[in-house]
C-alpha cells in the first residue's frame, strides 16, 4: 500500500500533496542529458542585466491539487511558453500524459501510483514520447493513473522537445539561461514552503531548526526570471493563482545557488528557433502577472494541516490492468472461442446420439 503525504490549508479547505519529486540517482540520468547549457553559449557575466523576467510569455499558472504531479506541471509550463513564444497563442498541454508515461518509464513492470517522478525521465518521454493536449487528455483525478487512449498518443508526435540541457548550480549560468529566455525546471528541497510564502511570495531562506522534519520535502518548479537589487530569482509554482504572488514566489539567489538544496535543473528546446530577442530583459520587474514586492513578513503564514493518506488498492490494480493489455486481449480472445467451443461439443454429442435414435427405431 502506497502513502503519501498531503497538507491541508484550513483558509481554504484546498489539499496538496508534498514531496512529489523523486531525487535523481546517476543511473537514471541518460547519457544525452549530461551536456550542459553553458557547454553552448558564448556569454559572459558582464553582458547579463539586471533583472529578467519571462512571466508575460507564460501560460496561466495550473493547480496541480492532490496529485504529486510537480514535476510535470513544471515542464508542462516549460513546454506551454516555448509554443506561446513561437506561436504566439496559450497552448494548453496535458500534464497527467507526461505525469503516467514517466512513471510507467520508471517502473515498466511495476503498479502506477501517484508516487511522484524524477525530472529527467519526465523529460525523457517528452523528447521520445511528447505530449498530447489537454482537451485529449484533461487533468481529471480519474485519469491520474490511467493509461492515455490510442488518440492520445498519436497527438503527442506533434509536442515533442529536441533536446534538453543540464544547467549547472551556479548563479551566472542561471541567470544566462534566464537572460536568453529559458527557463529553467529545477528540483528545491523546501522548508514550510507553502505557508512561509502564501500571502506574498516571498520565500526566506532555510533554517531547518525552525522547522519541523514533516514539512520539509523536495519540489520541482520553473525558474521564469531574476532580480538582481533584491537578488532573488522568480519562479512559477504549480498551487494555482491564489497562491504567492498570483500563483509565483521570489526565492533568495544563495537559496538556489546551494547545491544541498537545489539540483536537477534543466532547460528543454522544442525547436531550433527558440531564441527570441531580450525583450524579457527589463529595468524594472513590473510585477504584471506577480504581486508587488512587500517584504518578508513573519505574520505571512497561514494555518495548515498535514496528514499522512493510504492510496486506494484498487487505483493501484487499476493501472497495472493498464499496463497488461496483452494478457486482457488473450483473455478476450479466449472468451471469443469458447462459445465454438461448445457448439463443437454439442455437435459431437449430437452425433453420438444419432446412431441411438436409428437403432431404437429399428427396434
Amino acid at each position: 500500500m502506497f502513502k503519501r503525504r498531503v497538507f491541508i490549508d484550513k483558509s481554504t479547505g484546498d489539499k496538496y500533496c508534498i514531496g512529489g519529486l523523486i531525487e535523481t540517482e546517476e543511473e537514471y540520468v541518460h547519457e544525452w542529458l549530461q551536456k550542459t547549457f553553458n557547454d553552448l553559449v558564448q556569454f559572459t557575466s558582464p553582458q547579463l542585466p539586471r533583472k529578467v523576467d519571462l512571466r508575460s510569455h507564460m501560460t496561466p499558472v495550473e493547480k496541480q491539487g492532490d496529485t504529486m504531479t510537480c514535476t510535470t506541471n513544471a515542464l508542462a509550463g516549460a513546454l506551454e511558453y516555448l509554443l506561446k513564444k513561437s506561436t504566439g497563442d496559450n497552448i494548453d498541454v496535458s500534464r497527467l500524459f507526461i505525469y503516467y508515461n514517466a512513471r510507467l518509464k520508471a517502473k515498466p513492470d511495476g503498479k502506477i501510483a501517484d508516487s511522484g517522478t524524477r525530472i529527467p525521465i519526465a523529460i525523457e518521454v517528452l523528447k521520445e514520447t511528447g505530449t498530447c493536449l489537454e482537451q485529449i487528455w484533461p487533468f481529471d483525478m480519474k485519469n491520474l493513473n490511467k493509461r492515455p487512449h490510442s488518440e492520445a498518443y498519436e497527438a503527442a508526435h506533434q509536442y515533442k522537445i529536441i533536446e534538453a540541457l543540464k544547467v549547472n548550480i551556479d548563479l551566472d549560468d542561471m541567470k544566462k539561461c534566464l537572460a536568453l529566455g529559458y527557463p529553467f525546471i529545477f528540483g528545491l528541497k523546501t522548508f514550510a514552503l507553502y505557508q512561509k510564502a502564501k500571502k506574498n511570495g516571498m520565500v526566506p531562506m532555510p533554517n531547518p531548526e525552525d522547522t519541523s522534519p514533516e514539512w520539509i520535502f523536495r519540489h520541482a518548479m520553473l525558474a521564469v526570471g531574476y532580480n538582481d537589487d533584491l537578488k532573488k530569482f522568480i519562479v512559477r509554482n504549480s498551487w494555482g493563482e491564489d497562491w504567492g504572488a498570483k500563483g509565483y514566489c521570489y526565492i533568495p539567489y544563495d537559496y538556489m545557488t546551494d547545491p544541498n538544496y537545489c539540483r536537477d535543473a534543466y532547460v528543454i528546446r522544442h525547436m531550433e528557433t527558440d531564441i527570441n530577442g531580450q525583450e524579457h530583459w527589463c529595468d524594472d520587474v513590473s510585477d504584471e502577472g506577480g504581486a508587488s514586492y512587500a517584504g518578508e513578513d513573519d505574520d505571512n503564514e497561514v494555518d495548515l494541516e498535514i496528514i499522512d493518506e493510504e492510496l486506494k488498492e484498487e487505483e493501484e490494480e487499476g493501472a497495472r490492468e493498464q499496463n497488461e493489455p496483452k494478457e486482457e486481449e488473450e483473455e478476450g480472445a479466449g472468451e471469443q472461442n469458447e462459445p465454438k467451443e461448445q457448439e463443437e461439443e454439442k455437435e459431437d454429442v449430437g452425433e453420438q446420439n444419432e446412431p441411438k435414435t436409428q437403432e431404437e427405431s429399428n427396434e
